[in-house]
């Protein structure tokens, strides 16, 4: 018989059950275990995020685990302790449901509910004023310097969102959440190499292209949302406008062939 964490389960007839909707594939299956395993199983499945085993080339994994008795007939037994009011039983059914991933629907990755967006942005760049007049006639009044026109910068945000970590593991060394200390001491720093999403298909970001933002922590009851924040800008957040060739170049040191940068570069690496 299959086993999961070791545990030995068994597919129940009628299972599994698939669909496609636009591309997005998704699956449940039945499965019984022992009552006394079924949180251990339910747990060690979400923590992993497991491929669905039956087409494991669509990518689904793990989203949610529902559980109940086995069967309807099956007498509750008697509760170990003073009070036998509390039901237990042989066998659970779990509801295994499968998912491939999309932007908006939150995935397990590394053991974490995570969800990825690309939200687009637009800015103003101020131009200079001297390089341009009100009229068409080649002698054309000069503009004021409060009369400069912009340039449209366009860019993007990117945004990572853990979803409902404990707070009890929060900070707690080694094996505790620790991703938003790593990400606090990026704030302000670009990314030294590519980086490449975990859902985000086909999308990759070049070395000092992304700047990291302060994070938002937001907390209910026992569970914390990680909200992270990165602005994109292709152009490097270290390269400049330059007005006499309208190009985006670097600065340096005077006297120097040193680059100088406004955005120090770090490794992303650990986030």
């Amino acid at each position: 018989m299959p086993t999961i964490d070791s545990k030995v389960v068994e597919e129940l007839d009628g299972s599994p059950s698939e669909s496609l909707e636009f591309g997005v594939f998704s699956a449940r299956m039945l499965v019984k275990c022992l009552w006394s395993e079924r949180l251990a199983i339910a747990d060690f499945l979400l923590t992993n995020g497991l491929a669905y085993p039956h087409a494991s080339g669509r990518g689904a994994a793990v989203q949610n685990v529902a559980i109940s008795k086995f069967k309807a007939v099956e007498t509750k037994a008697a509760a170990a302790g003073p009070d036998d009011d509390w039901c237990s039983y042989d066998h659970a059914l779990l509801t295994i449901s499968y998912r491939t991933p999309t932007i908006d629907v939150p995935e397990v990755v590394g053991g974490i509910l995570t969800s990825e967006n690309i939200e687009p942005t637009v800015e103003a760049l101020t131009l200079d004023y001297q390089k341009y007049q009100w009229d068409a006639d080649p002698n054309g009044t000069e503009l004021l310097p409060g009369e400069a026109p912009f340039r449209q910068m366009f860019g993007a945000e990117y945004v990572m969102v853990h979803h409902d970590i404990l707070n009890d593991t929060i900070g707690v060394p080694d094996t505790g959440y620790n991703v938003h200390t790593a990400v606090g001491a990026l704030v302000g720093k670009v990314n030294d190499a590519t980086m490449t999403p975990s859902k985000i298909q086909g999308k990759s970001f070049g070395i000092a292209t992304v700047l990291c933002k302060p994070y938002l922590a937001a907390t209910k009851l026992t569970t914390t949302t990680f909200t992270y924040r990165f602005s994109i800008r292709e152009e490097g957040w270290n390269k400049h406008w330059r007005a006499d060739n309208s190009q985006f170049e670097e600065f340096y040191l005077a006297g120097s062939a040193t680059p100088h940068k406004n955005f120090p570069e770090a490794d992303f690496g650990t986030i």
